[in-house]
């Protein structure tokens, strides 16, 4: 049954025909065996990293070396269908209102976005196609910090929870937060409303918090006896 589901979902992702979404699944599924890595002996997690700088220093050069065949094979453009104009346009928006932002929600309004989508030449934006920078436009530069310094302790939690725990279930928030990282530097679904994307980051967290909570309370416990 969970062979079936993740070939139907793999299936429906090929048929999004969403680069964005193939390019982090792939990621994802290279970084696994490192995540798994973090619950094997200190030996083989040298060796795995070691491979994993190599393997990332190899794919960077030839990456660098040969962007047009990459493009290309994506169906994209340099411009990553203009998504780079856009991000210029933002960052200049930004640098207008830097430390507070424009507002929660208050950016991607009818005459802004009539504004950029005209300066652009886009028939309708409603959102900056990075959620990091949506965040600047928002809440300022001061809200950026805030969410880096959360989720950077989401990223601690959740590699603590994967020495805790020895089961593949334990992979999950860290898979999740990684996921998120990557899809949102090309889209935007970060302090968005009504996005299963953000419930599913605030559960994490959660969940996160109170499980190592838990694993403490019980080290102690053992401890004390």
């Amino acid at each position: 049954v969970k062979w079936f589901i993740l070939g139907l979902s793999f299936g429906l992702l090929i048929l999004s025909t969403s680069k964005t979404s193939l390019f982090v699944f792939v990621i994802l599924l290279a970084l696994l065996p490192l995540y798994k890595s973090l619950q094997w002996h200190f030996n083989i997690r040298v060796f795995m990293y070691c491979l994993s700088i190599f393997a990332v220093i190899v794919t960077v050069t030839w990456v660098l070396g040969n962007p047009k065949f990459i493009f290309n094979a994506m169906g994209r453009d340099p411009t990553l269908t203009g998504r780079t104009d856009l991000w210029e346009t933002v960052i200049n928006m930004i640098r207008k209102r830097p430390f507070l932002g424009y507002g929660y929600n208050a950016v991607w309004v009818d005459e802004v976005s009539a504004y950029v989508s005209q300066l652009l030449g886009w028939e309708r934006i409603v959102h900056a196609h990075n959620g990091f920078l949506d965040i600047c436009l928002e809440l300022g530069l001061l809200g950026l910090i805030v969410f880096t310094a959360g989720f950077f302790q989401a990223v601690r939690n959740a590699i603590k929870m994967i020495f805790l725990t020895n089961s593949m279930e334990a992979l999950w928030p860290l898979v999740y937060l990684t996921f998120l990282l990557i899809y949102n530097l090309a889209e935007s679904s970060l302090i968005q409303h009504n996005r299963l994307t953000w419930v599913l980051y605030v559960s994490v967290i959660l969940s996160l918090y109170s499980s190592i909570n838990k694993n403490t309370m019980l080290d102690s416990h053992y401890k004390d006896a």
